[in-house]
């Protein structure tokens, strides 16, 4: 009889209203051979309805095996309500405010190039030269996907204020913090 993989660890979150979750959890790890390592789930974007949950394999575990215990550290929660000792709080706000600016630059870019009527190329020589960030990484393959995609100049537009507006959404959640 074969035998099953171990389930991968994972964190899971439960929403009391439908909202789109960037909660940020700082977490210690510890291993059977007494191994520790730390990781940041740093909140990526994703829908919940109401009582429902999210689980997501946390793939920063720098060892192998998976850990037998996971405890949270610190916590900001997707409505700005954080957990944890100030330093650690600090830790992953410090976190979001680095991503919140990435999505910001982004956004400034995109806005930019509407505002000018950019052609795909003035974008991507926009974003070329610019740190592979999940925002930039976002816009390179929108442009690539809408070369297929954007039947006309309209359709590109849309894409660009798509991007735009959500990155806007994004920046604006992520620096959403109640007072520690």
């Amino acid at each position: 009889m074969a035998k099953e993989a171990p389930p991968t660890p994972s964190q899971t979150s439960v929403a009391n209203q439908s909202e789109l979750w960037f909660g940020s959890i700082l977490f210690l790890a510890t291993g059977k051979e007494g191994k520790k390592g730390l990781g940041l789930d740093s909140g990526r974007p994703a829908s919940i309805e109401p009582g429902a949950g999210l689980s997501r394999p946390l793939y920063e575990l720098a060892f192998s095996p998976p850990p037998d215990r996971i405890k949270v550290i610190a916590a900001v929660w997707a409505d700005g309500d954080t957990f944890g000792a100030p330093a650690s709080v600090n830790s992953i706000l410090s976190n979001r405010a680095a991503r919140a600016a990435e999505y910001e630059d982004a956004a400034g870019i995109l806005q930019k190039g509407l505002s000018q009527s950019w052609t795909r190329d003035q974008y991507e020589q926009a974003f070329r030269d610019k740190p592979d960030t999940g925002a930039v990484y976002t816009v390179r393959t929108a442009l690539s996907a809408t070369l297929k995609t954007a039947q006309t100049p309209q359709d590109f537009t849309h894409t660009m204020q798509f991007l735009l507006t959500n990155f806007q959404q994004f920046s604006k959640q992520l620096r959403k913090v109640k007072p520690i």
